[in-house]
C-alpha cells in the first residue's frame, strides 16, 4: 500500500471514529490496541523461548 494511500485511509479513520462515537471510542480502542499488543508481546517471548530450547536439543 502507498503511503498516500495509507494517510487518505488514517484521516478515514479519524473521521469516522469522530462521527461514531467520538473520544470515549477512540480510547477504548487505543486501550484494546495496548493490551493485545502485549498479549502478543508475551505470545511471541514465549515462541522464542521454546525455539531455542528446541533448537539447542
Amino acid at each position: 500500500m502507498s503511503i498516500e494511500r495509507q494517510v487518505g485511509d488514517d484521516k478515514k479513520l479519524v473521521e469516522d471514529i469522530t462521527v461514531r462515537g467520538g473520544v470515549k471510542l477512540c480510547r477504548e480502542y487505543m486501550q484494546y490496541l495496548k493490551e493485545e499488543n502485549e498479549r502478543l508481546k508475551k505470545e511471541n517471548e514465549l515462541k522464542n523461548y521454546y525455539l531455542k530450547k528446541v533448537s539447542k536439543g
